[in-house]
């Protein structure tokens, strides 16, 4: 290739907007020293977009952990363990706080055992009950157990 063939070569990767920055980036790495303002103005617009997008990353994380202390806090007035409340949601896989919340006091509730009655065991006298109408005598024990339960 003699020197015109090069310029003309050169020439058109610069003239096609396709090839034109990485010509440019390619001469750069070759030529250290070599300034070509599009590539500062694309250099320097890179880094912006890095740190702004390294800007709205952190106060995303802010804006996260403030919610979270915000929830804990509206949590614990309400009587619940934040550690507790946490360990539920990861094991059951809950991404909510007041969810989470809810869950643990149907838990609780589900969990409060009601008091068994136990009926106290007496005979039944077969021959009175045959003479008896059955609704009668059922009526009657009802009424027995209730007059106890009252005192």
């Amino acid at each position: 290739m003699d020197q015109e063939q090069v310029l003309a070569l050169v020439n058109a990767l610069l003239s096609n907007p396709e090839t034109r920055a990485e010509t440019l980036k390619l001469v750069k790495k070759v030529y250290p020293n070599f300034q070509a303002p599009e590539l500062m103005v694309d250099e320097k617009y890179k880094a912006l977009q890095e740190e702004l997008e390294k800007l709205r990353r952190e106060r995303e994380e802010e804006k996260l952990m403030q919610e979270r202390a915000e929830k804990l806090k509206k949590a614990q007035e309400k009587g619940f363990n934040p550690e507790e409340l946490e360990n539920v949601m990861v094991q059951k896989g809950i991404a909510d706080y007041d969810t989470a919340m809810e869950f643990l006091e149907a838990q609780k509730k589900a969990a409060t055992p009601y008091p068994k009655y136990e009926a106290p065991l007496q005979e039944i006298d077969l021959k009175s009950l045959a003479q008896t109408n059955v609704n009668d005598w059922a009526r009657k024990e009802a009424l027995k157990v209730l007059q106890e339960e009252r005192g």
